[in-house]
This record gives structure tokens, sequence and C-alpha cells, in this order.
């Protein structure tokens, strides 16, 4: 039995995952449960496409083919069914993305797909289309003393609606190969492909952010060959790009009465009136990092002065 903390969750699991930071506290009644047993699925080769099976209020069913077999047994319980003589590291690929995503999101939490460090005492949120350069970005803050407080997944606790707080996860960052050539975290140590031809390679992080914190400012990355600027959003604008990057968007097959629309939006709401929102306009060319990172210092003392 592996015991791990993420997300502000004790986490227990017949499975080990070296991505999540192991917890010496073992308690009796863990918040979330990874648990492995045969449910009698026939999980397809690798080449099919995922199948996701919502099949009451409660229970849903994520099958990766040549991977494994998801079923999520409310907010505190995953079962697990693993492909025969499946790798070791394909199996994080899916159980601490969209399967773990699916879970935050029933224990109420409100998930995006986004990057996150805390820098200077604020906390900074990137969003972005794939490829807009997230976790890339993520690491320039990083190399600039920034701590991590998330790459890809970011669960944010709505228990009080004026403070939205960050859950920091785990120490991991994905950084497609050709950037890695040429910027990596500091203080990490580079993992194992997840399989061969896999487009990201990830990094490992010795030390990260440890406690949740406000969300102070989201960046929506804009790839551009214009100057670097921040357009600050507000109103319907910045409600709608969170919207657009929030992580429900991957579950469309769900009925409403399980993404929860009503909720969603409220959570929505409450982010795009607590944070400040702007649309980030950074450079392609990966020397111009240093820069954009100074460029955020800088804007940023003059908003809070």
């Amino acid at each position: 039995m592996y015991n791990y903390r993420a997300f502000g969750l004790s986490i227990s699991s017949d499975l080990e995952f070296k991505e999540l930071n192991p917890s010496d506290h073992v308690v009796e009644s863990p918040d979330l449960q990874f648990r492995l047993k045969d449910l009698g699925c026939e999980i397809p080769e690798m080449g099919a496409q995922p199948e996701f099976d919502f099949e009451d209020e409660i229970v849903c069913q994520m099958i990766w083919p040549g991977m494994v077999c998801a079923r999520i047994v409310g907010p505190e319980l995953i079962e697990v069914q693993l492909y025969p003589g499946v790798s070791e590291r394909l199996i994080p690929f899916p159980l601490l993305g969209p399967v773990l995503g699916w879970a935050l999101h029933l224990r109420g939490y409100f998930v995006l797909h986004a990057s996150s460090i805390a820098w200077q005492g604020k906390t900074i949120v990137l969003l972005g289309d794939k490829g807009a350069g997230k976790s890339t970005t993520a690491t320039a803050f990083l190399r600039a003393g920034a701590n991590l407080l998330t790459d890809d997944l970011l669960a944010i606790d709505m228990i009080n609606f004026d403070r939205p707080t960050i859950m920091p996860a785990y120490g991991q960052v994905k950084l497609v190969t050709e950037t890695s050539k040429h910027i990596s975290p500091p203080d990490s140590e580079e993992l194992p492909l997840v399989w061969d031809n896999f487009p990201k390679r990830q990094y490992r992080i010795s030390e990260m952010q440890q406690t949740p914190m406000p969300c102070d400012y989201v960046f929506v990355l804009n790839r551009t060959e214009k100057d670097l600027s921040i357009d600050w959003l507000d109103g319907i604008q910045a409600l709608a790009n969170l919207m657009r990057f929030t992580y429900n968007i991957r579950f469309t097959e769900a009925p409403d009465r399980l993404q929860r629309p009503d909720r969603h939006l409220k959570y929505c709401s409450s982010v795009a009136k607590s944070a400040r929102i702007g649309c980030f306009n950074v450079p392609h060319d990966l020397q111009g990092l240093d820069g954009a990172v100074a460029f955020v210092r800088e804007t940023l003392l003059s908003s809070e002065q």
C-alpha cells in the first residue's frame, strides 16, 4: 500500500505513483483510494479510442486501450483494472489525468487544464490551447525563483466563493522534447519517457509550493511575434476564457446532472471576480521567455502600487 498527498487530499493506492508526493502519515480513512480490482472489462489493444461510460449518478468507467480500465465510484474510490502486461510507465498517464480530474470534479473542486506557480507572494495561473506553452512558461518562472503549484491539472477549492484557493498538486513538469533541449526546471530529475515517441519529457521537481494559496492572476497565453503585452479582461471576456479551459469540456458525454453546469458557471464567475485575468502575449522564441518573466514582474509590481 502506498500513501500520498496531493490536491489537499490524503491518497492511498495499490499502485505506485512515482509522480506523487509520498506521505508518511497513514490515515484510516483516506480521502481518495486507488484500488486494483478485476472489473470484468475487455480492454482493447492500444490504437483504439478511449471510452467513457457514465453509468449512473455516481459511477463513471473510463477505458484507455492497452493501458487501464478505471471505474470511478464516486469522489472517494477509483477501481483499476490493468491491461495484461502494461508498462508501469503508462499507468499514471490516464489515472493522474482525466480519471483524477473527474474525481476532483466530483469532490466539488473547480478543475482547469492549466499550470500554476507561486511567485513573490502571489499565484499565477497559465491557461492556453494545446501547444501554447503553459508548462514551458511555468518553467521559465521556476528558473526565476518561483515555486510550482501544479502542471496540467489545476484544482481550486471553492468553499469560500470570495477567495478561491489553489490546491498544490505534485512536483512534475512535462515539456515538449524539442523545448527540453533548451530549457528545463531547476533542481529537477528527468524521468524516463512514458513510451517511445512520446512528445513530452517529464521532470520531477525536488521542491514545490506545499500550502494552498488564493488565486491571484490568470494569464491566457497567446504566442505572437508582437511585443510583450498583457491585455486585461473583465466581464464576459474573462468568464468565457475561464469556461473555455475548464476540465469539464473533456466530459461532454456526461449528463448535465454530473457536469453540474449551474455550479460550473458559479465557479467561473467567482474566479473571474476575485482574480485578475488577462491575455498574455508572449514570444514564440524561447530566448524571449526571460524577458517575459521580467515583464510580468514589472507589471505585477506596478499593479500592486
